[in-house]
């Protein structure tokens, strides 16, 4: 009895509602599969060796199979050691006879590298012979191949995926912690946060919205590729918010300033709060970090963490802030920053999560960088970014949004991660919160941090779901998801700042 080795590849739909057949894969980018085996060796044995790609030669076509395929979450998902996903063909009813038999084989799936993170790159299933059959080794074979043509189209092993990498939306903030992510559906921050209202019906467009919008349209690659950086390769090049859910018997920390202009009133120096003993700052020159605590329901936000001692005792910071959880994440007065974002929101705001890319529903406004600012802001920033003459005038907290209705969204032909993200943009806009400078991007959205996940000892959900959908990994250090392509970005409007604080006329 042979081994089937299987490419993490294969294994990973971007938030299906029914999974393609394995001769038709589209969904997941990837093209057809080959199914590389013998079906029979001259004696008839059992394949020896499967092997399944993605390139070649599509399976042929098998008649229906008296096989079904259910999954089984395992009890220590991401854990350093190796997880076990039993997967079991059971006795089914023939689509085509109408009659069942008795099924032969047990499908013990182990994955030792894709999930677990230990480093190696496939997904091993181990065909067990459980029962003597009548049958000759060759309908066995074929039934085998039949078997796992089912285990790769059936909806529940991609309902696996879903619960396995997007925790359930039973999962409840204060309990939130390594392994037991934030759904999907939850998002930070109360309901007339400006990041979580709906953009309502024939908005009010700023006068300059078509100068704008033609401005940021005219730059190489605009918008720029969504950028996941593999902070396993390449952690300097991370700009973005790391996040961690802290508990109560995590190390205290006392927040020390670098600098006196750092500090916020929202968060005096001198201020204490737990930290995950493992959790790091983004690794890029900005240093980023920000802390969740679910004990007193604060978000604490900080830039240019250069210090944080193992065990607890000085964070030191060049900057920081804090906002409810419950609030808005925005400054309540419209006067002291809450984040470290240059436009003072909260660092949560906005950020594109793993958990919503991979499930395919982002429930917020999103966060977007621009290379440089207007000397000015607007609500809901409270602070001027970085200026440069070239801007047409674009205000430091300017809400854009792309004015198509979600019908024309999901009847366009680009990847689903790509909808999912236009679908945010339709709904909730996007709100600009940061300058990335001269050299930087026109504009670009900010998306979580790997670090996230791999300082905690767990794979960074991105990169895995990047590797899946077969998104180009630039110079060995990043994932970059194409998102200029097959949108018409002419039909970004900026919106009239009445319409995030919710006082238009009309």
């Amino acid at each position: 009895m042979g081994n089937t080795y299987v490419s993490q590849e294969t294994i990973m739909h971007n938030a299906p509602k029914k999974a393609a057949p394995i001769r038709n894969l589209s969904l997941l980018a990837l093209g057809s599969l080959t199914l590389a085996g013998c079906l029979g060796s001259g004696t008839g044995d059992i394949p020896s060796s499967i092997e399944i790609k993605t390139s070649g030669q599509s399976a042929s076509d098998s008649p229906a199979t008296p096989f079904t395929v259910t999954s089984v979450k395992p009890a220590t998902p991401f854990s350093t050691t190796t997880a076990n996903l039993a997967i079991t063909p059971t006795v089914g009813t023939s689509t085509s006879t109408g009659s069942t038999s008795t099924n032969p084989f047990i499908v013990d799936a182990t994955n030792l590298a894709a999930l677990s993170g230990t480093g190696a790159s496939s997904f091993s299933i181990t065909p067990t012979l459980t029962s003597t059959s009548s049958s000759n080794n060759s309908t066995l074979s074929a039934q085998f191949y039949a078997a796992l043509n089912t285990f790769f189209s059936n909806a529940n092993l991609y309902g696996f995926l879903a619960n396995y990498f997007n925790p359930s939306c039973q999962n409840a903030f204060g309990t939130f912690s390594p392994g037991n992510w934030p759904g999907a559906c939850w998002r930070p921050f109360n309901s007339s946060s400006p990041f979580n209202r709906p953009i309502p019906a024939n908005p009010t467009i700023a006068s300059n919205s078509a100068q704008i919008v033609a401005w940021l349209n005219s730059g190489t690659g605009t918008p720029n590729d969504l950028q996941v950086i593999d902070d396993s390769v390449a952690p300097q090049l991370d700009y973005g918010h790391p996040t961690y859910y802290s508990s109560p018997t995590d190390p205290v920390f006392t927040v020390q300033y670098s600098y006196s202009w750092g500090a916020s009133t929202t968060l005096p120096a001198g201020s204490t709060l737990r930290i995950p003993d493992a959790a790091k700052p983004a690794g890029g020159e900005d240093g980023h970090m920000t802390v969740v605590d679910q004990a007193n329901g604060m978000v604490y936000s900080f830039w240019s963490v250069t210090s944080k001692p193992a065990g607890g005792g000085i964070l030191q910071v060049g900057g920081g802030g804090a906002a409810s959880i419950n609030g808005t994440g925005i400054s309540p007065n419209l006067q002291d920053t809450v984040g470290t974002t240059s436009a003072g929101y909260s660092n949560l705001a906005g950020i594109i999560r793993a958990q919503e890319l991979i499930d395919g529903q982002i429930n917020h406004a999103l966060f977007v960088n621009i290379s440089c600012s207007a000397s000015t802001f607007v609500y809901p920033a409270v602070e001027v970014a970085y200026q440069c003459p070239n801007n047409p005038g674009i205000p430091n907290g300017t809400h854009f949004y792309l004015d198509y209705t979600l019908d024309e969204i999901n009847a366009l032909a680009v990847p689903n991660w790509k909808k999912t993200i236009l679908r945010a943009m339709a709904t909730y806009g996007m709100y600009v919160g940061d300058t990335s400078g001269p050299g930087g991007a026109t504009w670009a959205l900010e998306v979580e941090s790997g670090q996230t996940y791999l300082s905690l000892g767990y794979p960074q959900p991105l990169v895995t779901f990047a590797q899946l959908n077969n998104i180009p990994f630039a110079n060995g250090q990043q994932y970059r998801f194409p998102l200029q392509a097959g949108v018409d970005w002419t039909r970004l409007k900026v919106l009239d700042p009445c319409v995030a604080q919710g006082t238009c006329s009309n």
